[in-house]
């Protein structure tokens, strides 16, 4: 690893020293730190640089697309009701004077690393939004791909530099397919180890004497109790809800008064689960602290299907469970058979044993047929002969990147996403002439698309990248079970 010059880290020296103002955040970072070491020592493609308060990395070459796609998003783009802006009313906000120069930090998903990040946003060659939106606090969803994907440095702070942003997509059909890969990121909280954040990718913003970190995620729950504080708009509740081990934890949290009679009036809900931490730096007069918050929403605004959103939201957490624990890079350990047992086994515990198995949509998991239906739903999984694999975001952005010359339309772009990801587990991917015109063949025969040599040489090296480092360098990022 290369040692970062002083100047060069002065914003992840900045958070590190404000972190230092709680003992088990710090701790929590420190670990982290040494996990993506370990993690990127040995990585060929990925230049690596290392300094007290953090590690950054970048793809090395320009040319093959990756860490190039990425979603800005809005809290209600996952179907809570809720928006960026009145959650951060009471925080240091989406900018901040810092370190002698105006910095926005914005939510975004990063295609390459299957995550939410945080943008850093300095306003220069990046026309993502007006700056009477950024004070207003007012974030407009898009999909956007960067100018030079190499320049764009990531941070173990979980932070992004995008430099220039070269185009958005404006197809509604791209935008609804980062929504879907931004809702399977999603996970339910970690309870019993609360400020071990870093795997849960927080939002980050940093001010000048204060640090908030923001983890967003999704389960379901079971209201236990509550009380309405007075004058206040939110009530305190003790809530039952499915936690990152898939076991049911009961959480303290701060419920919105006008979504009280929604959680009341249903045994079980689904829920967008907000941790916020905010830290002071040492020797500050005021306390950091940390609270849960909890909205409601329903996933059927999102899919528009008529499919029950509890059935959506815990088949989604049951897979993304399953993918993590897999070895394999993306199919998942498990079939269609035991990944309808393990829905069926949410509901049978309590409190979630309420759930009403009446309705017609409830029925689907009474088939394999239908269990595969509601799985293809969510728009980032295909099953073949009961076997279930994830597509893998960087293979849409792979595919977006590569084959633009190509004018695919949206499905066509899907279609080649899906056959890289069952190529990808058995691919061989040296530069063998055989090895080329084996993907010729594959895109000809299974798309009908004639991919000249040279694509099929540089797809080739692009699929050794995403096998060797991008997935799982990915995975285990993101496991909560490390």
């Amino acid at each position: 690893m290369i040692a970062i010059g002083e100047l060069t880290i002065s914003l992840e020296q900045h958070l590190g020293k404000i972190l230092e103002g709680s003992t088990t955040l710090m701790k929590s970072y420190r670990n982290h730190l040494l996990r993506i070491r370990d993690l990127l020592t040995s990585s060929r493609d990925l230049k690596v640089e290392e300094g007290d308060y953090c590690v950054r990395f970048n793809v090395i070459n320009e040319t093959n697309g990756l860490n190039k796609i990425f979603f800005l998003y809005e809290v209600r783009d996952v179907g809570a009701r809720v928006l960026w802006r009145s959650l951060l009313r009471s925080s240091i906000g989406l900018s901040s004077f810092l370190l002698r120069k105006r910095v926005t930090f914005l939510p975004s998903y990063s295609f390459s690393f299957d995550r939410t990040v945080t943008f850093v946003y300095w306003g220069e060659k990046q026309p993502l939004l007006k700056h009477n939106k950024l004070k207003k606090m007012e974030l407009e969803s898009c999909v956007v791909s960067l100018d030079k994907p190499s320049q764009a440095v990531c941070s173990s702070a979980n932070l992004v530099w995008p430099k220039a942003v070269s185009r958005a997509y404006k197809d509604p059909r791209t935008v609804n397919l980062a929504r879907d890969y931004l809702f399977n990121a999603l996970f339910p909280p970690k309870i019993t180890d609360i400020t071990n954040v870093w795997s849960e990718a927080p939002y980050v913003i940093v001010g000048d004497d204060a640090l908030e970190l923001f983890t967003i995620h999704k389960t379901i729950c079971s209201l236990n109790y509550f009380y309405i504080c007075r004058g206040k708009d939110f009530a305190k509740a003790f809530v039952d809800i499915l936690d990152s081990d898939l076991s049911v934890k009961r959480v303290k949290c701060y419920i919105p008064r006008d979504s009280l009679g929604e959680i009341k009036n249903r045994p079980v809900t689904e829920a967008i689960i907000l941790k916020r931490f905010k830290v002071y730096k040492p020797r500050s007069a005021q306390q950091s602290f940390y609270l849960i918050s909890l909205y409601p929403f329903e996933s059927t605004e999102i899919f528009r299907e008529n499919v029950p959103g509890v059935l959506v939201t815990v088949a989604s957490i049951i897979l993304r469970s399953l993918y993590f624990r897999s070895s394999q890079l993306t199919m998942l350990g498990a079939g269609l058979p035991e990944i309808r047992n393990l829905i069926l086994w949410t509901f049978r515990r309590r409190p979630f044993d309420k759930y009403p198995w009446e309705t017609l949509g409830s029925r689907l998991l009474g088939t394999l047929e239908g269990t595969q239906m509601l799985l293809e739903l969510l728009g980032v999984y295909t099953v073949q002969a009961t076997k279930v694999m994830f597509i893998h975001p960087s293979l849409v952005e792979c595919a977006y990147s590569l084959l633009s010359g190509y004018n695919l339309y949206h499905e066509e772009i899907k279609a080649v996403s899906t056959l890289l990801a069952e190529m990808i587990d058995h691919l061989q991917t040296s530069y063998e002439l055989k090895n080329i015109f084996d993907i010729q063949e594959v895109f000809k025969e299974k798309l009908g698309l004639r991919l000249g040599f040279q694509d099929a040489k540089k797809l080739l090296g692009l699929l050794r990248i995403i096998k060797n480092t991008i997935i799982p360098l990915s995975k285990q990022l993101n496991n909560p079970y490390l």
